[in-house]
């Protein structure tokens, strides 16, 4: 069973609870100041711990042991990832908006396709991507300093099968057109984004102009760095887009 962790507003003012989708690599604590950011603003939010998940740190044969582990679930990560989200989501009986950070929110397409009537807006930083070949070279590279051209070779070959790759990359944009015209989605990106691009992000919404779609690159900002080092006009702009939300 996956646990849901309730943190409540001191003054709450919107009925709407938001469900946070942590990044690949965190766990329920790692939204922590983007929690208290929407507790300020009078929200109650949940988070969880997605399965199929490392922690920070880990080896190159522990990514292989998880992927390797993911061939054996149906759909693949992401869709591990949107069933167990799909279980926190049904235990809340409130409206919900989504707040996904980084590569989880291609899962969040699939839990607004099948609950358009509980889940009011969505908030995706960072993500969604499709472009996963390039960011995961970036992100092994950049991040975990990992040079060796056949360990790359492998981690390549593992995410591929394990993210189901030739299914994601034409179920996401037919999801996509079917997400409901009114829904409010707020999609955030930072111009110098070292692992995810900007570029990247913006090609997964191209041609979805029917989308209630509003855009927030921060200027030189980096990956899921925005409320850290830009706080100012980021809780600015969530504050804008959440005042009509219920």
């Amino acid at each position: 069973m996956i646990t849901p962790y309730w943190h409540y507003a001191k003054n709450r003012s919107h009925k709407s609870v938001v469900l946070f989708i942590h990044h690949f690599g965190g766990d329920h604590n790692t939204s922590a100041r983007h929690v208290r950011l929407m507790n300020s603003l009078g929200f109650d939010c949940v988070t969880f711990t997605l399965p199929l998940n490392l922690s920070p740190g880990f080896t190159f044969f522990e990514f292989l042991s998880l992927h390797f582990k993911a061939l054996c679930t149906k759909g693949g990560i992401s869709s591990a990832w949107e069933t167990c989200a799909e279980q926190v989501l049904t235990s809340i009986n409130r409206p919900v908006i989504l707040y996904s950070l980084s590569s989880t929110s291609i899962c969040a397409i699939g839990l607004i396709l099948k609950n358009p009537k509980k889940i009011t807006a969505w908030v995706c930083d960072g993500g969604p991507f499709l472009e996963l070949k390039g960011s995961f070279k970036r992100y092994y590279t950049q991040i975990h300093g990992l040079l060796n051209p056949l360990q790359l070779k492998a981690i390549r070959g593992a995410s591929y099968l394990a993210w189901h790759e030739w299914s994601l990359l034409q179920k996401a944009p037919e999801g996509l057109k079917r997400i409901p015209k009114h829904l409010p989605i707020l999609s955030i990106r930072g111009s110098k984004d070292p692992l995810v691009l900007a570029k990247d992000i913006e090609n997964v919404f191209l041609n979805n102009t029917q989308l209630n779609l509003s855009l927030f690159e921060i200027k030189n900002g980096g990956h899921l760095d925005g409320l850290s080092k830009y706080s100012s006009i980021y809780k600015q702009k969530i504050k804008e887009f959440s005042i009509n939300i219920i």
